[in-house]
């Protein structure tokens, strides 16, 4: 399915080569001859993607991107589009926001690429977009189910807790922020050690453990038996598994 595409580019004559190096690809094109235009018509019609022209009459590519994020429209890509040699540009757009960039050389190779850049760029934005909805609706599920969840970092400890583990662990779950597990559980035999505790060893994305006779202290409270199984996760996506924990209290 083709994309709406929104062409900001003051010049005319670079107007009709994008048009004719896309006439293929099935997209729909807009043009806006001005930045002030371009944010305007993004603003009202919301296009798929933008190729954004650096140097605007206006404002440059920098300004038009922090322009563009302060109207709330930063979800559409924008393919930043320099002059030959202006590499060094193109990447600090990057860093302000741009989704890519290509410069536009003299033998004109860059037309040649646009179609398979605009591929590549759609394609990882909507992957992007896909888990950031994954996390939206995970992070709701957390929020909402009446089991407490903890996840801790690979030194056990806490990075964020949902509701009902406030509620299980006697507190708000911002307070249990940076505070270590072991202040909280021991084994079923009281052992206090808790680098011999199950979930203090070294772990990877394969591992789960289960505990069905743990012993828990709240903040405020006595110790009393705890059931949990706490899986594996890579939290940060750097190879450092935590545990995502649910625990559950033993009725009797």
């Amino acid at each position: 399915m083709g994309l709406t595409i929104l062409i900001v580019d003051d010049s005319v004559d670079d107007q009709n080569l994008f048009e004719r190096a896309l006439r293929s690809t099935g997209h729909t094109l807009l043009k806006a001859y001005s930045a002030r235009e371009g944010l305007a018509m993004a603003a009202q019609l919301r296009p798929d993607m933008i190729l954004l022209d650096f140097n605007l009459p206006e404002m440059n590519g920098l300004e038009f991107l922090e322009r563009f994020a302060d109207r709330g429209i930063s979800v559409v890509p924008v393919i930043m589009l320099t002059g030959a040699g202006s590499e060094r540009i193109a990447v600090s757009t990057m860093k302000a926001g741009a989704s890519d960039y290509l410069v536009k050389d003299t033998e004109g190779d860059y037309l040649r690429l646009l179609p398979s850049v605009i591929r590549r760029t759609s394609a990882i934005h909507d992957a992007r977009m896909r888990a950031h909805k994954l996390s939206e609706l995970t992070e709701a599920i957390l929020e909402t189910v009446g089991e407490a969840i903890v996840g801790v970092d690979a030194e056990c400890a806490i990075l964020w807790a949902n509701p009902a583990a406030g509620e299980f662990f006697q507190c708000m779950p911002s307070q249990l922020v940076g505070r270590h597990l072991a202040e909280f559980l021991r084994q079923s035999d009281g052992q206090t050690d808790w680098t011999l505790h199950p979930l203090s060893q070294k772990h990877n994305g394969a591992e789960r453990v289960e505990r069905k006779s743990d012993l828990f202290q709240p903040v405020s409270g006595d110790w009393f038996p705890v059931a949990y199984t706490a899986s594996s996760l890579d939290f940060e996506g750097k190879g450092r598994f935590g545990w995502l924990i649910v625990f559950r209290k033993i009725a009797g």
